[in-house]
């Protein structure tokens, strides 16, 4: 799904690549040097520029001061090797978690990009509730059975110390267990199976999402972007990317969690990371104005 492709209202300044003649002094004065420090989208974001596709890493200037999120063919072949701008780190993490608290987890957004999820957990509920009813058609036969075979004993028809009434009243019996712990377990699956997925859960996931991406603190938010991004693309604009099931496991925990807050983390919310996936959710912005 295409969450859209006309410039978004940013909330942060724009992002801008480094450059000017202050840049390339700070630049020759301190050498960039590759960092391993806390990032919200290493591992996520990678060059966008066509024939390149590097991941990009994070490198500092200015002693330090300054981060940039730097494509790896830069970084070990030089500058020449690849066009993709160098981008200032705070401000392409913050266009990212802004982008996507306003673009994928607002209300009006995320219900429909889940309408398939929440028309497949309405389906299965109701398939659950026919298949308790069968169940339970089935139950009445089997009882209605072993009465009539009480009822034959007890007129005389037939003997209860016949082998085959017998072995009749206990596979009628045996029957009914089964038939007690299948509709049992088909109520259980109604009442808090996962797919119980409501628009309410939604809602209430995106909330609380949106919450933690603009106000959590670094870990809070690495674990969000590492459990809903697939990729960041970095070029000219930045394409971003992800899979809808993550945003289904993730509306199914809140559904599950009974006034818990879940944690959201990608050790629970398996993701496709593929090249060529087909289904997944799309947001473009404008690297700069």
């Amino acid at each position: 799904m295409d969450l859209g492709h006309v410039p978004a209202n940013h909330r942060t300044s724009p992002v801008r690549p480094g450059s000017g003649a202050s840049a390339r002094a700070g630049s020759a004065q301190h050498p960039p040097r590759v960092t391993s420090g806390p990032t919200l989208l290493i591992g996520l974001a990678k060059c966008g520029i066509a024939g390149c596709g590097c991941g990009m890493t994070i490198r500092t200037g200015k002693g330090g001061r300054y981060r940039y999120y730097t494509c790896n063919a830069r970084t070990n072949r030089g500058a020449t090797s690849c066009r993709c701008p160098s981008v200032r780190a705070e401000q392409l993490d913050e266009l990212v978690m802004t982008e996507l608290a306003d673009r994928l987890f607002a209300e009006h957004e995320l219900v429909p990009l889940l309408q398939q999820v929440l028309d497949t957990s309405s389906e299965a509920r109701l398939r659950k509730q026919q298949e308790v009813e069968q169940c339970e058609e089935r139950l009445a036969t089997a009882r209605s059975r072993l009465a009539n075979l009480h009822d034959a004993i007890e007129n005389g028809t037939v003997s209860s110390r016949d082998p085959d009434i017998a072995g009749r009243i206990k596979q009628r019996r045996t029957e009914i267990d089964a038939l007690n712990t299948m509709a049992r377990t088909l109520r259980q699956q109604i009442d808090v199976g996962p797919t119980r997925i409501t628009p309410a859960a939604v809602a209430r996931f995106g909330t609380i999402v949106r919450k933690r991406l603009l106000h959590g603190d670094g870990p809070t938010r690495q674990n969000i972007a590492r459990a809903f991004i697939r990729t960041v693309t970095v070029g000219p604009n930045i394409t971003i990317t992800g899979d809808p099931q993550s945003l289904a496991h993730g509306a199914a925990a809140v559904a599950r969690s009974k006034g818990v807050v879940p944690s959201f983390d990608r050790e629970w919310c398996p993701i496709d990371h593929k090249d060529g996936h087909s289904n997944h959710w799309v947001i473009w912005a404008p690297l700069s104005k």
